[in-house]
């Protein structure tokens, strides 16, 4: 069995044992030996777990086996008992097997797909204080998800200079200050998002030029609707909600950031590319067409109405600043 092939199998089996443990924890033997809807609920999880019981402990399968002939002829005692105590450690055997199965998001990551990084950290308890070892924690809903820590490390370990950021600082104190990080996380999200054609790192450039002038902190903007935008990517406290929500507008690959994060070039910038590909994808739905990357752009600055009706481009609020220092970028003699 291949890795995809055992990775897919374990995910069923997760699921499966989850969804019984969920069935049978809340209710006694009694109440399960009398209601016919649960048992047969009961059964047909435990069946689930059958098909793919290679993958099981031996000792929780062979268990597994002998409490479900008991089940079909009415004695559930096993059944309940097994799910009850013994299901939780064999959940994180099948734990310790998906990280082991589950395939890279990208090669920069440090956990597999449906896992996050979770740094070394002191923890409190009754006894005193421990510490809680560096490790890949689990996904519930086996999505990508992606916190500062992570970024950060992304960016000091894995980001390099590239001629394909225009290197002058365009008039600005720290206008070539970011490049590599720009540059790093256009790569990154273009590789994992696969969205075609792919993000100009030259267009995040001189967003944000537009957005902040290249400061980490400038003066906070008060929106109407979507609270502050902070940071040098001006990412509004709705924007930051969004991104790290599974029951938002997202799918997968999501980015957790706090307010004061939103402060962090290496964070803003990472979590600000993902959103122009967000936008990208909306865009390009709302159009029926692919948008471009400036369309994009005034999607990302609320102005995508605006900037399709106007018959000049440069004077769409909001787009004229982007719009002058895009240019500037494509005048890029590579002077500082």
């Amino acid at each position: 069995m291949s890795d995809p092939e055992k990775y897919q199998k374990l995910l069923e089996l997760e699921k499966a044992l989850s969804s019984l443990g969920r069935k049978l924890t809340g209710v006694s033997v009694e109440r399960l030996s009398k209601n016919n809807a649960l048992q047969k609920s009961a059964l047909a999880l435990t069946e689930e777990l059958k098909i793919n019981a290679n993958l099981l402990f031996n000792e929780f399968r062979s268990k597994l086996e002998s409490a479900y002939e008991a089940a079909i002829s009415g004695k559930w005692d096993s059944l309940w008992k097994l799910i009850r105590n013994e299901s939780k450690p064999e959940k994180e055997r099948i734990t310790n097997q998906l990280l082991k199965t589950a395939p890279l998001v990208h090669p920069f990551r440090s956990c597999p797909l449906g896992f996050h990084h979770v740094k070394e950290h002191p923890r409190v308890t009754e006894k005193g204080v421990t510490s809680v070892r560096e490790h890949c924690r689990r996904n519930p809903t086996h999505h990508d998800h992606i916190y500062s820590d992570e970024l950060k490390h992304i960016a000091n370990e894995h980001f390099k200079k590239s001629p394909d950021v225009c290197p002058s600082n365009m008039g600005y104190k720290d206008g070539s200050t970011y490049d590599t990080i720009i540059q790093g996380w256009t790569d990154y999200w273009n590789e994992v998002q696969k969205t075609q054609p792919p993000l100009d790192p030259n267009i995040i450039k001189a967003l944000i030029a537009s957005e902040s002038s290249f400061k980490a902190r400038p003066k906070d903007q008060q929106t109407k609707n979507e609270g502050k935008a902070r940071g040098i990517m001006q990412i509004t406290d709705k924007t930051r909600k969004i991104l790290g929500n599974e029951k938002g507008e997202f799918k997968d690959h999501f980015v957790h950031i706090t307010e004061e994060e939103a402060y962090e070039p290496k964070v803003a910038i990472g979590a600000g590319v993902r959103w122009l590909h967000q936008k990208h994808k909306l865009a390009s739905s709302k159009l029926k067409r692919t948008a471009t990357w400036e369309e994009t752009v005034a999607m990302y600055k609320g102005r995508l109405k605006e900037y399709l009706k106007a018959t000049d481009k440069k004077k769409t609020k909001d787009m004229k600043r982007f719009l002058e220092e895009f240019e500037k970028i494509k005048n890029c003699r590579g002077k500082k």
